[in-house]
């Protein structure tokens, strides 16, 4: 591709003298754009058009005037608008350069240039070559930078940003606009290879820690308003209920089930990643079930005693006997199908283990996260009692014939003869086990002289 060239250029008249002086990062494209609209009688600049119409294109001539760096162009451009508009008539309509400063349009010109541009872009082959061609720009280092200094320029006025804001918030309220934008990001989303090249393109840039690092403060200084934006999206019934059904939809989709699993595979294999997530999420868990408890109490009260909503809807579970059944079965359907696979790859002699125990057996190992436990067991029980005496007292009961739960229902169970038996023979048939066990590791062991 030819290498562009940015710097400030002339359309000199040789008929009547007059000039139209212009600024561009890519001089070669802009020389063909210019006189292709004139050919096709659809330049911007109607004074223009008017005299090519008149004299004919061997009557214009482009020139360069100077090659200059791409953010100094504007500048350029008023320097030499000035020293052409001492001596000779200029066609350019804005007297200043870069803006539209000083251009004064009536309601009918607007009327027709709004119509027009609508034609225009109206066309798919025109959007087509636009966007090609643009593409073209941006795949020059030079363009690039000039376009991306002038948006950092433009983006860091306040004024703007308001500005933009307020665009976004009043075309997001459109429900057709809002359809059409849904529609061209799904558009390109199906495409795999858009995909490939975002998520290479991601990859490239997250390789660079600088970049790294604004990423991640960018998110940080973010987080609140994305937070709150979330909450107000789900606290709109509507809208919740559409985006769980879109999310129960793609969970029923194979793929999508699958690269999830890889993803989260691919996140836990790495120890650190996994123990910023596990970190992250039990911090996050910690802080809105705070957030719930005070919400609750300063509602409440500070003696009322609260109850989570997980915990809340499994105990709503599980006092419908039907539901309760049907979930038992389905635990002891799940442990069952373990069980059969862990035999089909070990043997069948060999011990199961399920991964519940397996799992309990980890935490009891580390001491920190066993005194955690324990300690979250104690206060809960305390909780719970507490909670179980108030409720005693209030229908009326005596606090001294308070017996709890578990005391009762041990006391039903030792009134059983049957389960007292049942009980005894599970309990001779644990101690022989652990004595065989016990009795196998002894004689493993090495004989000392």
């Amino acid at each position: 591709m030819t290498a562009l060239k940015s710097g400030i250029y002339v359309i000199a008249n040789s008929v009547s003298g007059k000039c139209y002086v212009g600024q561009s990062a890519w001089l070669s494209r802009r020389k063909k754009d210019h006189f292709g609209l004139l050919r096709n009688r659809k330049h911007y600049n109607p004074v223009l058009q008017n005299a090519y119409n008149k004299h004919g294109e061997t009557a214009f001539a482009f020139s360069v005037l100077e090659y200059c760096a791409a953010d100094n162009l504007t500048e350029r451009e008023q320097f030499w608008m000035d020293n052409f508009s001492a001596c000779v008539e200029l066609y350019n309509i804005a007297p200043v350069a870069g803006s539209r400063l000083g251009v004064k349009s009536s309601a009918e010109q607007l009327v027709r240039l709004s119509a027009a541009s609508t034609k225009m872009w109206s066309d798919p082959a025109r959007r087509d070559a636009h966007a090609e061609a643009i593409k073209e720009c941006w795949e020059d280092p030079a363009f690039r930078e000039h376009m991306l200094a002038q948006m950092r320029v433009t983006w860091a006025d306040p004024a703007h940003q308001a500005k933009m804001r307020a665009i976004r918030v009043e075309t997001g309220a459109d429900p057709e606009f809002r359809a059409k934008l849904v529609a061209a990001h799904t558009k390109r989303w199906v495409d795999p290879e858009f995909r490939a090249k975002v998520a290479a393109n991601f990859e490239a840039k997250a390789a660079d820690p600088e970049y790294a690092v604004k990423l991640a403060e960018r998110m940080e200084k973010s987080r609140p308003v994305r937070s709150a934006a979330v909450k107000a999206s789900w606290e709109n019934p509507e809208r919740k209920a559409k985006q769980q059904e879109a999310n129960a939809a793609k969970m029923k989709d194979p793929e999508h089930r699958a690269r999830r699993a890889a993803g989260a595979k691919a996140a836990y294999a790495d120890p650190a990643r996994k123990a910023d997530i596990i970190a992250a999420r039990n911090a996050t868990r910690k802080a809105n079930t705070a957030a719930k408890k005070q919400e609750f109490h300063d509602r409440e009260g500070a003696d009322a005693v609260y109850v989570s909503s997980l915990a809340a809807a499994a105990r709503t579970r599980l006092a419908d006997p039907a539901r309760k059944a049907a979930m038992l079965a389905k635990t002891a359907a799940r442990a069952a199908e373990d069980e059969r696979l862990f035999r089909e790859r070990k043997g069948p002699d060999a011990e199961y283990v399920s991964k519940g125990v397996l799992a309990v057996r980890a935490l009891l190992a580390d001491p920190v996260r066993k005194a955690e436990l324990s300690a979250r067991r104690a206060a809960t029980h305390a909780a719970n009692k507490a909670r179980d005496i108030a409720a005693f007292i209030a229908l009326g009961g005596d606090p001294a014939d308070y017996a709890s739960k578990r005391t009762a229902t041990m006391r039903a169970l030792c009134s059983d003869p049957a389960k007292n038996a049942l009980r005894e023979k599970k309990r001779q048939a644990t101690l022989a086990k652990n004595k065989a066990l016990k009795a196998e590791a002894e004689s493993k062991k090495p004989l000392s002289c």
